[in-house]
């Protein structure tokens, strides 16, 4: 068979070299700046990264917040998931809206909500300190403690939704059996559903896991404080130390062992999840006897409740006080709330350049996202091309990579002028907006081939039988067929650019900021009342995107049966 070279392979190939040069060539060349010097290939960079004990205790670091937030997040979530799902305890659904708000909280806000409530002056703190007078704070939320409980509060929602849907996939009848033989709930629950459960909670770690590596926002806002690293705030502590010669490289070294952490992590995780998919076989929908808990189910619940709004609404609060205050200090009494903090970061010449660019760069990488993901996912549905595979795997590794790596990935690469264009892309507009599409790429691929795969070809194939060309068969049949997928894919796209902060703090330039980089330099520079204000309205901003995901996927649910998997 002979290789056509018609228009719409020539549009295929483009946007295959396109995916090549913002996903696949800055990873390949981070990895070779890993291991290149003056004197050809070496592993000097890493040598040298082990040697410095700043670095080693960043590693270390590193392990310690990642694992006890995992640990504590799988406690909560899936000891969530399942009171909420097989047990009776009253006001389950309630329950379920609080503890996903996490989910639309950007992590660093999250962060500076906590530390509203508990820095040395922090509402939670100044009331324990009145009620048992006493001039010691109740807890010190600067660092690792600290990192480690909102790391936690903030991630128990992702294995809370893993978690929840596995058991409700589950099949009743070997708990039945084992309640039937005898044995009491605690033991049905140790020796029946957590061994069937375990592939997805060991999943649920990885992610997890993989989230709390790659985390900048928290240790961030936490740790600088009392100096406290972990390896992406180490990374970004040596690319700004400017009188290094070597801080691309050691920064590179760095990222590769932040990488190799990470695609381990990943293994296991697929590993995890083939073994889920055994485990659970057969299972079937709405079979779920619910456990009677008797006379503590209301207790439980009181408990439960308290625990969610502690971790999930009360830190919001703080931060709203914050804003609303006069100055950071003063007692949240009426008369010393003022809206003036609104009213002031807004009127900053900073903050309105950085909301410009915020709001254009989220509206071009949500649409050049949409228009090129919508055709690699048509190449992975329609076609049989053997390059499928390898296309798929380079979208989806910008996104499951931490975000700092694709951030110094897209320096090492851009820095350097284009060739035949002789411009550079570096302390520009643009680097972000690269960044931007090839992290969140993966989105739209993934919902809108989703959306592709149920649609008939048949139905294309009969427009082009009537004499319709391939491009008013994609247009007139497809997209119609696919419009609200497009739409659910814009929209989320959009909802993480517009508050993200990781790709942004190590490619913005001055005049270049984003919001959420305002954000940070304003809580950095100790504005706290200005900082909290602006991140209030990131955060309203944040959740009305998330809504209307909630929304487009309930339409499409209630239509077609397709669901968006929201993530954080």
């Amino acid at each position: 068979m002979k290789f056509r070279l018609t228009a719409r392979t020539m549009l295929f190939l483009l946007v295959i070299l396109l995916v090549l040069v913002i996903d696949v060539y800055p990873m390949l060349n981070m990895l070779l700046k890993s291991v290149q010097s003056t004197q050809g290939l070496t592993f000097q960079h890493f040598i040298d990264v082990f040697r410095d004990s700043r670095n080693i205790e960043a590693i270390a670091n590193t392990f310690v917040v990642a694992s006890s937030a995992t640990c504590l997040s799988l406690i909560l979530g899936t000891g969530l998931a399942y009171l909420t799902n097989l047990t009776d305890m009253p006001g389950h659904r309630f329950l379920r809206v609080l503890s996903v708000i996490p989910l639309f909280t950007p992590p660093f806000i999250y962060a500076m909500a906590w530390q509203q409530l508990f820095n040395p002056a922090g509402y939670a703190n100044k009331l324990y300190m009145v009620m048992f007078s006493t001039r010691e704070p109740l807890f010190n939320i600067y660092g690792p403690a600290g990192i480690i409980l909102v790391m936690s509060a903030g991630s128990f929602a992702t294995v809370f939704l893993i978690t929840e849907g596995a058991f409700r996939q589950m099949d009743s009848a070997l708990e039945e059996a084992g309640m039937a033989c005898g044995a009491t709930p605690m033991r049905v629950l140790k020796d029946i559903t957590i061994p069937i459960m375990l592939p997805n909670i060991l999943a649920a770690a990885i992610v997890v896991f993989i989230t709390e590596i790659s985390n900048f926002g928290i240790p961030a806002i936490l740790g600088f404080q009392v100096s406290y690293y972990v390896l992406t705030t180490r990374i970004y502590e040596v690319l700004n130390e400017f009188y290094r010669e070597d801080s691309f490289e050691a920064a590179s070294a760095m990222s590769i062992i932040l990488l190799v952490l990470a695609l381990l992590s990943l293994w296991l995780k697929d590993r995890a999840i083939k073994q889920g998919r055994y485990e659970i076989a057969g299972a079937t929908m709405g079979q779920q006897a619910r456990v009677k808990l008797g006379i503590i189910k209301f207790p439980i619940s009181i408990f439960v409740t308290i625990l969610l709004l502690i971790s999930s609404v009360v830190p919001l609060i703080a931060i709203g006080l914050t804003s609303l205050i006069k100055a950071y200090g003063l007692s949240p009494h009426f008369s010393n709330l003022t809206l003036a903090n609104f009213t002031g970061v807004i009127g900053l010449s900073l903050v309105k350049k950085a909301f410009a660019n915020s709001l254009g760069l989220s509206v071009a990488s949500a649409t050049i996202a949409v228009v090129i993901g919508t055709i690699i996912a048509y190449i992975l549905t329609r076609t049989n091309w053997k390059i499928r595979r390898w296309l798929d795997i380079a979208v989806a590794t910008p996104y499951a990579l931490p975000g700092t790596i694709v951030a110094l990935a897209m320096i090492l690469a851009f820095s350097r002028p284009l060739p035949l264009l002789g411009i550079s892309l570096y302390n520009t507009f643009w680097i972000i907006l690269v960044a931007y599409i090839a992290r969140y790429l993966f989105f739209v691929v993934r919902t809108v081939s989703a959306a592709i795969m149920q649609v008939n070809p048949d139905l294309e194939e009969a427009a082009r039988i009537s004499g319709a060309t391939w491009y008013k068969s994609i247009r007139d049949v497809l997209l119609p067929q696919v419009r609200k997928s497009l739409i659910s894919s814009w929209i989320l796209v959009f909802s993480h650019t517009i508050s993200e902060l990781t790709l942004s703090i190590l490619l913005w330039s001055a005049g270049n900021e984003t919001i959420a980089v305002a954000v940070f330099n304003l809580q950095e520079t100790g504005n706290l009342t200005s900082s909290s204000a602006l991140a209030m309205i990131l955060l309203l901003v944040s959740l009305g995107g998330y809504l209307l995901i909630e929304y487009v996927n309930q339409v499409n649910q209630l239509k077609t049966g397709q669901s968006i998997r929201i993530e954080r």
